[in-house]
């Protein structure tokens, strides 16, 4: 009787003794797990951090349209914002699709946004187009920015001028040649990303709400390089602006607009200076 206790208590104790040395062999096996050699192929992803060069503010002008403000006084509010005309196309085509421009400027190494002023509705947006489903957003911007927006610069500057570049704080590193653009050229870079309008009034927003259903407008953005030099050619009731990043208040500016930063905040922005050779 006393040896089958015997027995049953070893018999436990082994068990016991086996699950302690389970954990701890496991235990050991994390612990002395050798470090990777440096020969060990590991394939790890590099963070891409492209470059953004852009030119100093002073170097771009606007022409203004003669008689503007004579035009404006004749024209209604849903044709300023083109609301009837937002209303008719979604009722006839379905969902609006546009295609913006985002392109900065420096002023002091500080990197400004271009953007656009309705003078009735004070609404501040992207320089836009609209393009049909059928048609390519990057070519309909290019079309657009080619022929209806951007004129190349004979009368904004003089000779031509070297440009040294200096990189701003909004993220490190990069490769000052990638971006760079030929005279009087501008280049519709990467796309950067999709706002929606939930309703044919409301500010756009840089995302799709899920209580919408029925979205009324998509806009996909597009980074725009700008040369060293150009001319602006304002669309008609609109004022022009080039406005520091730190100054997009979404309470001003709207949703969309104030996360710009957020937009770009991947690019090495590289601030081009005249030299002074």
């Amino acid at each position: 009787m006393q040896e089958g206790l015997n027995n049953v208590g070893s018999s436990l104790m082994s068990d016991h003794k086996s699950d302690d040395d389970s954990i701890f062999e496991q235990e050991s096996f994390l612990v002395n797990q050798e470090p990777l050699d440096e020969d060990h192929n590991i394939n790890i992803s590099v963070d891409h951090e492209p470059s953004w060069i852009v030119y100093p503010l002073e170097n771009y002008g606007i022409r203004v349209q003669d008689n503007a403000n004579e035009a404006l006084s004749g024209i209604q509010i849903s044709e300023m914002n083109g609301f009837n005309k937002k209303v008719d196309g979604f009722l006839k085509d379905g969902i609006g699709r546009s295609v913006a421009a985002l392109m900065l400027t420096h002023r002091y190494l500080c990197p400004h946004v271009v953007l656009l002023q309705n003078d009735l509705t004070s609404e501040w947006m992207l320089p836009n187009c609209t393009y049909k489903a059928w048609e390519n957003p990057r070519l309909a911007l290019a079309n657009f920015l080619k022929s209806m927006f951007l004129l190349s610069s004979s009368s904004v500057g003089g000779n031509n001028s070297s440009y040294s570049g200096h990189s701003s704080s909004l993220s490190g590193g990069g490769n000052i040649g990638s971006n760079v653009c030929s005279d009087n050229a501008v280049e519709v870079g990467e796309y950067l990303g999709t706002w929606w309008r939930t309703e044919f009034n409301y500010s756009p927003l840089p995302y799709l709400p899920p209580h919408s259903t029925r979205p009324k407008e998509t806009i996909r953005i597009y980074q725009v390089i700008l040369p060293p030099k150009l001319l602006f050619k304002l669309p008609k009731h609109h004022v022009l602006k080039s406005l520091p990043l730190f100054d997009l208040d979404p309470n001003i500016f709207g949703i969309a607009c104030g996360s710009i930063p957020q937009l770009i905040s991947r690019f090495q922005i590289q601030s081009m200076v005249q030299s002074e050779n």
